[in-house]
């Protein structure tokens, strides 16, 4: 009988102060232990994340993907997941990114 691991993510976070309009944010999630083959997945209010020119996931080794935001903007706040599968099942971690800046809206800045 083989007993599968499940995976187990490194909590992480964004930090506790929220990250200004037009600044770099980057979050890694690791995976600490866990059964292979992996499938590590990254969403954004639940709907899955594809690299594209402003957000990007990177694979570093089997275990690590890397977020990368390039130029952080209004619509990037909310709750990440990062979602890490494999035979035995699925476990995920998420943190909040809270974006701080002016959204002409003519009342200075707002916090999202």
């Amino acid at each position: 009988v083989t007993v599968m691991e499940l995976p187990e993510i490194i909590p992480f976070s964004f930090g506790e102060d929220p990250v200004n309009q037009g600044d770099y944010a980057q979050i890694s999630c690791n995976v600490r232990r866990g059964d292979k083959p992996l499938d590590i997945t990254w969403s954004l209010k639940g709907d899955i994340i594809s690299s594209d020119p402003a957000m990007s996931t990177t694979m570093i080794g089997q275990k690590t993907s890397i977020l990368i935001i390039e130029a952080v903007d209004y619509q990037h706040s909310g709750i990440y997941t990062c979602r890490a599968a494999n035979p035995a099942g699925v476990t995920s971690h998420s943190a909040k990114l809270l974006v701080n800046g002016n959204f002409n809206t003519g009342t200075g800045n707002i916090l999202l």
